[in-house]
């Protein structure tokens, strides 16, 4: 008995091993499939699918093309060129198509690992691809660069209509290596070459002028909650009671980092709300502690103040933690969820609309500051900050 009844134990040790065996064998094909995988199984958890395209047409375009055009053609170029006209006809222009080198460099942007470039921010407003701010000590500064700065070509090649981030990517290469950028500033055409350098890029820093903490956040990445924190605490402990938060020139970032960084004034308070096909959920403040609540606190907003810092400057406004000082935001209130996509593309796809608490929607208007002052060419030409000055003199 005592034999026989080993023999089953071994089986069963044999039989599981191989159950484990292909267990793994299946996950790691489902792993590398699992795009391809996930939309066909989708309808079977509720997930309908789109109805389906005639792309008769486009065919028949490229039939056309092909047959007429008088040149080699690139079918790989026209391909990508064919998706990204699909997604732009969307209408919404914070809903993109990236090909695999566009969103390496955009997942690398994320967390300020932009590799080399000159230094700047870009953003576009009105179908304009607008310098939103310059990086102290980099190569656009010292060429002369300016905020503002309309960018309409890159090495020669028009910008025109597009995006920022395939802007941002036609900047950025190598280090050592040489760009040519056409900026259009008022009625006056510069061409600029630049040499690309490694750039250093933190998302948060301050800086102390006459017992004020000055404050920049130029981003909300995964490392700006603990920046902030860390600073948070330096002002504590110089018992500093008065803060100017600049966040001129944020483009915005990941919404948890806005909720943490607003959890240093707030304890546990709406941040946003954030409305989706399947309808609307509340955000709050996150942190233990406020360490920067019931300090006098200016928040500095422009133009280029936009997306997650619009939620920051409205959220500390609404609760009365904060004044907002400087000119309307950019007014961009809606979030993107990124869908990879085969090859390494990416579709970045406006999936919610926000509501600041006070429930403004910032598509329709951006933020209204509390004390308007304006900041002009000249006064950028002249190294001149009036909205700074103008918050300082509020303590």
């Amino acid at each position: 008995m005592g034999s026989m009844s080993e023999k089953p134990k071994v089986w069963n040790s044999k039989w599981l091993a191989g159950v484990a065996g292909l267990t793994l064998v299946v996950g790691f094909v489902i792993g590398l499939n699992f795009p391809g995988i996930w939309r066909e199984v989708k309808p079977f958890f509720g997930f309908q699918k789109s109805d389906a395209l005639d792309f008769a047409s486009l065919q028949e375009v490229y039939d056309e093309l092909v047959y007429n055009f008088d040149g080699p053609l690139d079918r790989q170029r026209l391909l990508e060129g064919a998706k990204r006209g699909l997604v732009e006809a969307a209408g919404d222009p914070y809903t993109v198509f990236m090909t695999a080198e566009e969103n390496r460099a955009f997942q690398a942007s994320l967390s300020g690992d932009v590799g080399a470039g000159i230094g700047v921010e870009i953003g576009v407003r009105d179908g304009r691809v607008l310098i939103l701010r310059t990086l102290p000590d980099n190569p656009a500064v010292r060429a002369g660069v300016q905020k503002f700065d309309e960018i309409i070509a890159v090495d020669g090649e028009s910008m025109l209509g597009r995006d920022a981030d395939f802007v941002a990517a036609k900047v950025r290469g190598a280090a050592g290596s040489e760009v040519k950028i056409t900026v259009l500033r008022g009625e006056r055409e510069l061409e600029l070459t630049l040499r690309r350098e490694r750039i250093n890029n933190v998302s948060a820093t301050a800086d102390y002028q006459d017992g004020v903490a000055i404050i920049h956040i130029y981003r909300f990445d995964n490392d700006t909650p603990q920046l902030m924190r860390a600073i948070a605490e330096e002002i504590r402990a110089r018992n500093i009671m008065n803060i100017v938060l600049d966040l001129r020139g944020n483009g915005g970032g990941y919404v948890r980092a806005t909720q943490e960084v607003a959890g240093l004034w707030l304890a546990n308070q709406v941040v946003l709300t954030e409305r989706t096909l399947a309808g609307e959920r509340t955000l709050r403040s996150i942190g233990a502690s406020q360490p920067l609540a019931g300090r006098q606190t200016v928040i500095l907003i422009d133009g280029g103040t936009a997306s997650a810092s619009e939620i920051l400057a409205a959220a500390l406004n609404d609760h009365g933690a904060a004044r907002l000082l400087g000119a309307t935001s950019f007014g961009k209130g809606s979030m993107q969820s990124q869908v990879p996509l085969r090859y390494g593309g990416l579709l970045k796809v406006t999936t919610a609309r926000w509501l600041t608490p006070g429930g403004i929607d910032l598509s329709k208007q951006g933020i209204t500051p509390d004390i308007e002052v304006e900041m002009t060419a000249d006064d950028i030409h002249a190294l001149r900050d009036p909205q700074l000055d103008a918050a300082l003199r509020k303590f």
